[in-house]
């Protein structure tokens, strides 16, 4: 039988032919070399798949290419494709344009190891708006030089859920080694939906028992200018973006709540069951609010009845409503504090 590798660096990737070279490059130089690179290709039409099968004698038998009948959309269904397939003793996740300092998987790999945590999760990143040769010429961090201790996130539910209502909590996956077994037994898995990354490090926020924090940055993330979140467009694209946005209010809130009352806190806690899932709705509704500010509110619910015919059923309309008359009212509240703001600079003028 194989030898278990310590990790596994599981991959989505689609379209990525402009970067996949740098992140190849920097596992390559991983100094734990005791680790297999898994990447997912979702259905990709560029040259990415041919690079990474020229760098295949460089891995030996380290690196798998594997392809998904079709593009699903999403990374969260190559993330999990991904994750069956793996056999490391940890898994961790990277975006297929980004990469790894060169010693990521040794810091996290060895601090898993010392206090036989279920996750590691790195404090810092880095980051760089480079590409090519100048990715790593570019390279500049976040990195508190007064926070250099590692630390313990509480095991007290209470006090996790509080810290994650105050942002306090990284969702990206990228800042996370975790114990195969125990992402494979606590079935947290990832949802196609906007912003999935949050449902899921909710997930292991409410099933892991020791989560150790390192100063250490292992990880260096891709600035892109045409960011999803960043981009505006024409009617047709900011349809889409509602859409995308919408995704997760409308198809993965039952899910979070199904979750949530099968966990004995939130049984016993049920103004924190209510708190969790208010706090994913108005998160969403904010984002929301970028495309819709100018939208009318009949104009909001026409596309969410169109959007989400099939997911609401016969209740279609009246959720519909709620929905346009939710965001309605966040525009308003947004307005009202703008205005308090403006009243309150000038009284003190």
């Amino acid at each position: 039988m194989d030898k278990v590798p310590a990790v596994s660096v599981i991959v989505p990737m689609y379209n990525a032919e402009k970067y996949i070279a740098t992140l190849l490059e920097s596992v390559l130089v991983q100094t734990l070399k005791d680790f297999e690179l898994i990447i997912v290709d979702d259905g990709s039409t560029d040259k990415s798949c041919e690079i990474i099968e020229s760098y295949k004698p460089r891995f030996g038998n380290k690196l798998r290419l594997v392809h998904s009948p079709k593009n699903a959309g999403h990374p969260a269904e190559p993330r999990n494709r991904g994750l069956a397939l793996s056999r490391g003793k940890y898994v961790f996740f990277m975006d297929s344009d980004d990469a790894l300092t060169k010693t990521s998987l040794k810091e996290m790999y060895t601090a898993a190891e010392k206090y036989q945590a279920e996750i590691v999760y790195c404090k810092f990143v880095l980051i760089s708006d480079g590409e090519g040769e100048n990715f790593f010429n570019r390279v500049r961090g976040d990195i508190d030089k007064n926070d250099k201790k590692t630390e313990f996130l509480t095991e007290s539910l209470d006090l996790r859920m509080q810290a994650w209502f105050k942002l306090l909590i990284k969702v990206e996956p990228w800042r996370k080694l975790i114990l195969r077994d125990y992402l494979m037994e606590s079935q947290v898995r990832f949802m196609p939906v906007f912003q999935d990354d949050s449902i899921w490090t909710l997930g292991l926020l409410c099933t892991a028992k020791k989560i150790v924090m390192i100063p250490a940055a292992c990880y260096v993330y891709r600035i892109l200018p045409n960011s999803f979140s960043k981009v505006g467009g024409d009617d047709k694209q900011t349809v889409k973006n509602i859409r995308r946005k919408m995704d997760r209010t409308i198809r993965a809130m039952q899910s979070i709540d199904d979750f949530l009352g099968k966990i004995e806190f939130f049984q016993k806690n049920p103004e924190y069951r209510y708190a969790t899932i208010n706090n994913f709705l108005m998160i969403d509704l904010n984002w929301l609010q970028t495309d819709c500010f100018n939208l009318p509110p009949h104009k909001v619910k026409e596309i969410c009845q169109t959007e989400f015919a099939k997911e609401l059923g016969k209740n279609n309309s009246v959720i519909s409503q709620l929905f346009a008359h939710a965001i309605t009212l966040t525009k308003e509240l947004i307005l009202a504090r703008q205005k308090i703001a403006e009243l309150s600079t000038k009284s003190k003028e």
